[in-house]
């Protein structure tokens, strides 16, 4: 059975962008400062890839979920 201790419940408005998430992600740390800071709430959507520019969560073996952005070059830390 699935542990729902942690979740809340958030009400947004509907939008083209609400449409396309399939989660909303509660930021943690400052890591990902200034762009996000550490409790803001982001949309995602579960995808197979991302395009130059675009921000993506990966969860790495060993290390846990990372925020990265592909550069042209690869991926990258959004703080460096």
């Amino acid at each position: 059975m699935e542990d729902r201790s942690a979740w809340k419940k958030v009400l947004l408005k509907k939008s083209a962008v609400s449409e396309l998430a399939d989660e909303i992600a509660t930021i943690t740390g400052d890591g990902m400062e200034p762009m996000y800071s550490d409790g803001d709430n982001v949309f995602v959507q579960y995808c197979d890839s991302i395009a130059v520019g675009e921000i993506g969560v990966f969860n790495l073996p060993g290390i846990g979920m990372v925020i990265r952005y592909k550069a042209p070059d690869g991926l990258r830390r959004i703080k460096p």
